[in-house]
């Protein structure tokens, strides 16, 4: 994976993992508030959510997304070591 395209992917990442923990403030805020289901809309027909199954699907979603940004974060330094490592300063000679 090139260090650009690491920064692209990190970037993606963040912006994904902030519409889920958007999401997921939302509909804690909407249980406070005594809601016991979230409407949406699927194939234009309206369907009702519990509101439980919605937080335990986006707490599922962040999970993985924080550690997909984390794995994006650990290739990112793996690239800019070998990038450090193969700039004409510090040549590498590999056999």
């Amino acid at each position: 994976m090139s260090l650009e395209y690491a920064n692209h992917c990190i970037q993606m990442q963040k912006l994904e993992l902030s519409k889920y923990k958007a999401a997921l403030v939302k509909a804690k805020e909407e249980k406070e508030s005594g809601e016991k289901t979230i409407s949406s809309y699927f194939l234009n027909a309206e369907i009702d959510i519990p509101i439980d199954i919605v937080i335990k699907e986006l707490e599922k979603k962040v999970k993985i997304g924080e550690k997909l940004l984390d794995n994006f974060i650990k290739e990112r330094r793996s690239e800019e070591h070998t990038s450090e490592l193969q700039s004409p300063c510090n040549l590498v000679c590999r056999l």
